[in-house]
């Protein structure tokens, strides 16, 4: 689906930003972007 899509580029450019500027925020977006594309389904 076209929202995996986005919501993938989106997860990666957030970590990007984050490793920059907050060490903490990379924890919180992965584990965000595994509660919302969950493998098991």
């Amino acid at each position: 689906p076209p929202t995996y899509e986005m919501l993938k580029e989106e997860h990666e450019v957030a970590v990007l930003g984050a490793q920059s500027s907050a060490p903490g925020t990379t924890t919180v977006v992965t584990i965000r972007s595994e509660t919302a594309v969950p493998d098991h389904i």
